[in-house]
């Protein structure tokens, strides 16, 4: 099984598991994204239960170091987008890779 899950692959599983065509779930798959992405240029948090919450944060200007040549740079203010794993997310992947660890001893 390839690391990555991609949007093709999550359209094949849902496919798989609802009977409908892997096209049709393409395209809800893209119109959920571009949803998310819409409220997240908004400014909106995203918050999917037993999931976790997807929020477009604020940085500031600062400081930095032009690691080439050393001189010191400012870096513009932007905007950020994080993932905070809700509580049960974060039980599901620990208890999982701690099976996982006890099954590679």
């Amino acid at each position: 099984m390839p690391d990555t899950l991609t949007k093709r692959r999550i359209a094949e599983y849902v496919s798989d598991e609802m009977g409908f065509s892997v096209r049709s779930i393409l395209g809800i798959v893209d119109q959920l994204f571009e949803c998310m992405e819409t409220n997240l240029l908004q400014g909106h948090d995203i918050k999917i239960v037993r999931f976790g919450t997807f929020a477009s944060v604020e940085k500031k200007a600062r400081k930095g170091t032009n690691l080439a040549t050393g001189k010191p740079v400012i870096i513009p203010p932007r905007r950020k987008v994080v993932f905070r794993p809700s509580r049960t997310l974060k039980g599901i992947v620990n208890a999982r890779t701690g099976e996982k660890i006890l099954q590679d001893r």
